[in-house]
């Protein structure tokens, strides 16, 4: 039988911050977070070389700081806490840049955080993940041409990848295009995405149908497909009802 952690231990504090998360305290859980991250950001190359688990909880910790703090919008310190893996991970500098990119732009530094993020998809123009952040976050700054730009940008990118990438990719533009009041550019990206899941879920429900005589679990499963082809359409039809609705309050 394993032993339960020690109390004051790294994985003891990490535990209770997660306790403490779950409970509603969400002060203690920072608090518990900071007191780790400072003991694990001091540990020596020599300790970190015997112990690499150790380098793991540490990023484990303060991403989940960074994300408590950017929930709670105290984006500077999110940045600040973030600020220290460019050091202490520096093998995933460009996702520290990004995320610190898009923690600038929130606590107000919009200008800034955009132009992090161009420079960061530029660098990797072949990535569409860094177009898709990058059209979101002009989206969200009300920068709708540019924003436009860099999801073409993204989808162009994805050519070749997985269908999943290009669906997430058919959303933002639904999302723009809504914004931008141009409902038949929304409902081609938003055809696009819908043509996407099924094809994908109709190959996923044949894959299974084909298995369903060797286990009942894999009865469940197709039942959870027909739930999901079930939950398409009828996103389809509610789709089609926000359209006449979107079609009464255009100018």
């Amino acid at each position: 039988m394993s032993q339960a952690p020690l109390r004051d231990s790294y994985e003891g504090l990490y535990g209770r911050a997660q306790n403490q998360l779950q409970a509603g305290d969400v002060e203690g859980a920072i608090t518990t977070l900071r007191r780790l991250v400072d003991r694990l950001k001091h540990l020596s190359e020599r300790v970190l070389h015997r112990r690499p688990d150790l380098g793991t909880l540490h990023l484990q910790a303060r991403m989940n700081l960074v994300r408590i703090l950017a929930a709670e919008a105290r984006y500077a310190e999110a940045i600040e806490a973030e600020e220290v893996l460019l050091e202490t991970h520096p093998d995933e500098t460009s996702k520290w840049r990004r995320d610190l990119a898009v923690l600038r732009a929130a606590k107000g530094e919009v200008n800034a955080g955009l132009s992090e993020l161009e420079e960061l998809a530029k660098e990797a123009p072949d990535e569409p993940g860094g177009w898709v952040i990058l059209g979101v976050e002009n989206r969200l700054a009300g920068k709708l041409a540019d924003s436009q730009t860099a999801l073409d940008r993204a989808l162009e990118a994805s050519k070749g990848s997985d269908g999943e990438t290009a669906a997430g990719i058919h959303y933002q533009h639904f999302l723009l295009y809504k914004e931008m009041r141009q409902l038949d550019e929304a409902l081609t990206a938003w055809e696009e995405l819908l043509a996407i899941i099924t094809s994908k879920l109709y190959f996923f429900k044949t894959s299974l149908s084909s298995r369903a005589i060797m286990a009942s679990s894999s009865t469940r499963r197709i039942v959870l497909v027909e739930s999901a082809f079930n939950s398409i359409f009828q996103y389809s039809i509610k789709f089609h009802i926000i359209q006449i609705l979107f079609k009464r309050n255009l100018p």
